[in-house]
């Protein structure tokens, strides 16, 4: 018992530290601004939009800028830019169907999410014109906007735009294509996960705010969310689908700003290039950003507003439709984030866990525990059969043969578990067991395998000796019970 104790609470200590490595993150001021959705829509799948004023002060006000995010972004993504813009135009920040805020969606087409992006514009200036902003693939929706719109675009910003063919890495492939990893961006847990992708595609990715990093964790541990990814990339990011966006660009007759990041590992310079060449006909505006990567509008909004400021001031200002937009009844309130309501946090990367654990030794015996413990890592909060965790447990066992049952040993197991959510889980432990009247050490290491119809049963087979016992084959089963439902 002396030499179990001090592995006991050493590993809780652990675990307890690593989890409050998980900063906890709350929706912030932004968020005190009302969700509008459109009232009238031509498709079933809708965006949903904030809107922030132009600055006080503005002696007249130009059509509102639309800034579309980019693929698996929320409308926040574009906050920094807006706040930092000084230009006398409205801003609308729009969540894309399937994302951020707006309902999860089946699938759909680029002809759908365009329609859905339109109704967007309906509402907010239903008797003028926008200036459509976009963000990666915010971008290559904005330019395909742009050719369906025609002159109600006024001008047109596109931002690390993938609007001319390039290659993937393999990396990102297996991020958007394949369903092998989300267990393991479980298992790092979603926000360490998150910030290790982050540094990959953006120069000074730790520079993003945590409030970013939390909504996109929230996304990508989503696989409903994930799957609205998927479609995006599918109708828009594919071969054909930067092809369309691409032969978009020859109907623009807009003012156009290219902004690009110069340490763009994901869209590079070499599209910058087609897309100006493309628009030769309305001599683009183009503006570089240094020490930047692909998540520009995160990691340098300043700099962002600073060249959206430089190219709008060139566009003259009209006064604004009247009567406004939601008092023309085109727009309605719904119910969305609100200011401190919680993103992310250890909630969503620590679970408490206890069970029931039956393990037979072959031997016309059964010893029978009670264990809990703690599980980090995480879990898809929409389907809690995907997840990915390292588990401690620890719990005592009760013997029951021919002659009843009594006490036989206190245990302790550490498990690695992997869950998918159609081919099941997978995980294997290792158990310590202490029998504390006569200081008898045993243990055993096991794989195991839960189905996903059934994820809180887990049958396992493994080898090794009980205390006071020869080395054997050990086959059981355990039924837990996953606290995560309130931590939500």
């Amino acid at each position: 018992m002396r030499r179990v104790l001090p592995a006991v609470v050493l590993a809780t200590v652990a675990t307890v530290a690593i989890a409050g490595c998980v900063p906890m993150v709350r929706a912030g001021d932004y968020y005190a601004r009302p969700l509008e959705r459109a009232k009238s829509r031509s498709v079933a799948i809708e965006a949903r939009w904030r809107r922030e004023p132009a600055p006080a002060g503005c002696a007249a006000t130009g059509a509102p800028i639309v800034f579309v995010p980019a693929l698996g972004l929320t409308q926040h993504s574009w906050a920094g830019v807006a706040e930092a813009l000084h230009a006398c135009r409205p801003r609308v920040l729009v969540d894309l169907p399937g994302i951020g805020e707006t309902p999860v969606t089946g699938s759909f087409d680029d002809d759908l999410a365009l329609r859905a992006l339109v109704d967007v514009i309906d509402a907010v200036a239903p008797d003028g014109r926008v200036v459509l902003a976009g963000h990666s693939l915010g971008g290559a929706i904005a330019a395909r906007l742009a050719e369906r719109l025609g002159t109600r675009v006024e001008a047109l910003v596109l931002v690390a735009a993938p609007v001319a063919p390039f290659t993937l890495n393999r990396w990102e492939r297996l991020l958007l294509k394949a369903s092998v990893w989300p267990p393991f961006l479980h298992l790092a847990g979603g926000g360490g996960g998150v910030r290790l992708g982050l540094r990959r595609v953006s120069v000074g990715g730790d520079e993003i705010g945590p409030l970013d990093v939390a909504l996109i964790s929230d996304e990508w541990s989503d696989h409903r969310r994930r799957g609205a990814v998927r479609e995006y990339y599918r109708a828009f990011l594919d071969v054909e689908g930067v092809r369309r966006s691409e032969a978009a660009l020859d109907h623009v007759r807009v003012p156009t700003l290219l902004v690009w990041a110069a340490d763009d590992s994901l869209v590079p310079g070499s599209v910058l290039v087609a897309a100006e060449k493309r628009l030769r006909a309305v001599s683009p505006s183009v503006e570089v950003i240094p020490g930047a990567g692909h998540l520009v509008t995160l990691s340098n909004p300043a700099a962002v507003a600073g060249a959206l400021d430089r190219f709008l001031a060139g566009l003259p200002l009209a006064p604004a439709p009247s009567p406004a937009p939601l008092a023309a009844g085109r727009s309605e309130i719904v119910v969305g984030r609100k200011p401190g309501d919680r993103i992310w946090g250890p909630a969503r990367e620590l679970f408490p866990i206890v069970g029931i654990n039956a393990l037979f030794p072959l031997a016309g015996r059964t010893d029978l525990a009670l264990v809990a413990g703690l599980a980090r890592g995480g879990l898809d909060r929409s389907y809690p059969l995907e997840a990915g965790r390292l588990v401690f447990t620890v719990g005592a066992a009760i013997r029951g043969d021919a002659s009843g049952w009594s006490f036989a040993y206190l245990r302790a197991t550490g498990r690695f578990e992997l869950v998918w959510r159609w081919g099941g889980g997978y995980h294997l432990d290792g158990t310590l067991l202490v029998d504390p009247r006569n200081g008898n050490v045993g243990g055993y290491a096991a794989v195991g395998y839960t189905p996903s119809a059934i994820p809180w049963v887990r049958a396992f087979v493994g080898g090794g000796a009980l205390p006071g016992d020869g080395t054997r084959l050990l086959v059981g089963v355990e039924v837990d019970a996953r606290l995560t439902g309130w931590l939500y």
